[in-house]
């Protein structure tokens, strides 16, 4: 089985990918905001959990045990 461990950063980062955010003052904004403040780094990482991973759970699962 392979771990690998993602970083609040990417996960974000994936989040904001996931809404289709491509505005790059926006997404440097975010990690910034990110960065500075636990709170809204708490509340995109959040999102990615909730959002990003109900969606692609069922295959990282699939990939993990193909390891």
């Amino acid at each position: 089985m392979v771990t690998t461990q993602i970083t609040d950063r990417q996960k974000v980062l994936a989040w904001l990918k996931f809404i289709n955010e491509d505005d790059q003052a926006i997404i440097d904004d975010v990690i910034h905001h990110c960065k500075t403040d636990p709170e809204a780094r708490k509340y995109f990482v959040a999102r990615h959990d909730e959002d990003v991973l109900n969606i692609y759970q069922p295959q990282l699962h699939l990939i993990e045990n193909a390891a």
